[in-house]
């Protein structure tokens, strides 16, 4: 597995589609990635890529929660500052785009009413939902969950590993053998917020910006020295 590093400075393959048949090639496969990032790291654009090359798909949207139903933590950073990094991040990514729809709600997101919408935008796409494994025991609890499976494919990538039982469950998903991603947003913030060097995690663009509007507790004296000039 390469290094967070190496994954830095790594260059963006576009590899071609092969169909698989005349039907599904004539609809885009696009993924939809969901999630706080707050901040975006690494790990979600390393994993992003590795689906996206795993599963042929031709794009892959962002989709940033502005307040997610199983979540009760409040300390995250503003919408508009978690869209203005998650937006540079993907800026230098071919396939990689970002859609908002779920910061302009001012109520909870409900995955199957984002579903609803973009299957309107993206009438011609076929959509692919990507959701960790952890989430995957609580999926019955989600508003309206066989109706978000009628309206997307379900990809399921490891990250805390899920028992056996809860896997049979779905076997119509999508089960993914990806690498596990050891970094996470939390961490990231823990680092910045104590003065610990974040290079290995964040791109340059994004730690930038952290410092620039003093994101995280970060800013002060003591975290000028947590991001390596090289």
């Amino acid at each position: 597995m390469a290094t967070w590093k190496s994954f830095r400075q790594k260059k963006l393959r576009n590899r071609p589609v092969s169909p698989d048949s005349s039907e599904s090639r004539k609809k885009e496969k696009v993924a939809l990635f969901g999630g706080t990032f707050d901040p975006v790291h690494y790990g979600h654009l390393q994993l992003a890529e590795w689906i996206k090359d795993k599963l042929q798909l031709d794009r892959v949207i962002f989709i940033p929660v502005r307040i997610h139903p199983f979540h009760k933590r409040q300390d995250i950073a503003s919408p508009e500052h978690r869209l203005a990094m998650l937006q540079r991040a993907v800026s230098v990514y071919k396939n990689f785009e970002v859609n908002p729809i779920e910061l302009e709600r001012e109520d909870v997101s409900y995955t199957v009413d984002t579903l609803r919408t973009l299957q309107k935008t993206y009438p011609a796409a076929e959509l692919y939902f990507l959701i960790g494994d952890d989430n995957l025991a609580d999926f019955h609890k989600w508003k309206e969950p066989d109706e978000i499976r009628r309206l997307a494919k379900i990809v399921v990538f490891r990250r805390d590993g899920i028992h056996k039982d809860v896997k049979r469950r779905y076997p119509d998903f999508i089960h993914l053998d990806n690498p596990l991603i050891n970094i996470s947003s939390s961490r990231i913030r823990e680092y910045l917020y104590s003065g610990k060097k974040v290079d290995d995690f964040i791109p340059p663009l994004i730690y930038e910006y952290i410092m620039q509007h003093g994101l995280y507790g970060a800013g002060a004296d003591k975290n000028q020295g947590n991001f390596s000039r090289k």
